[in-house]
């Protein structure tokens, strides 16, 4: 089924830039951190992005060093920002 595979990719991006930040989202959800519902909506707002190619563009030239910050194009460039720092 096309939405579901487009569904695990979005949630893949997603995994990707926030490892890129330095957020283990497995984590955060084993914790508690991080609730399920809550992110499965990072995985829709994620979704709604009209760049994945670019985010993966990006998500690929940070591999060895990581990112500071994300994109200003990211979804959920605010939610990641605040773990990270956390």
């Amino acid at each position: 089924m096309i939405v579901n595979r487009t569904f695990k990719a979005h949630s893949a991006l997603l995994t990707r830039m926030a490892d890129t930040l330095g957020v283990d989202l497995v984590a955060a959800l084993s914790h508690g951190t991080v609730e399920p519902r809550e992110m499965t909506g990072h995985v829709y707002r994620c979704l709604s992005c009209s760049s994945p190619d670019t985010c993966r563009t990006f998500i690929n030239a940070h591999t060895d060093t990581g990112a500071k910050s994300a994109p200003c194009y990211c979804r959920n460039k605010q939610t990641l920002e605040r773990m990270a720092r956390q």
